[in-house]
């Protein structure tokens, strides 16, 4: 996610409000010094797998985000959205039940 950050900042710098939130991630003693630097070389995938935890609950999602890169109207050049899937089975039966659903 960071990496993404840093390369959506890269694409528009001028995006004062995302390039603070990437100096706000960076002064954060959590981020592996490794992870400071952008790595260009490394390949952006259309997709990340965010696994979250806390206490029993043990969750999987692939998350998607799309952006419009050539969009025939101004306010959709900074539209995105960002969609989550559960990985798993588990993951998904959880989901359910904490909607009230099953």
């Amino acid at each position: 996610m960071l990496w993404r950050l840093q390369r959506e900042v890269l694409e528009d710098p001028d995006d004062g409000p995302l390039a603070a939130l990437l100096e706000e991630l960076l002064a954060s003693d959590a981020v592996d010094p490794a992870w400071r630097a952008v790595d260009l070389t490394a390949p952006s995938l259309p997709t990340l797998v965010v696994h979250l935890r806390r206490g029993d609950l043990d969750l999987r999602f692939l998350t998607t985000v799309t952006v419009f890169q050539a969009p025939q109207n101004v306010q959709v050049a900074e539209l995105r959205m960002e969609a989550w899937y559960p990985q798993d089975a588990a993951t998904a039966e959880a989901c359910r039940r904490l909607a009230g659903g099953g």
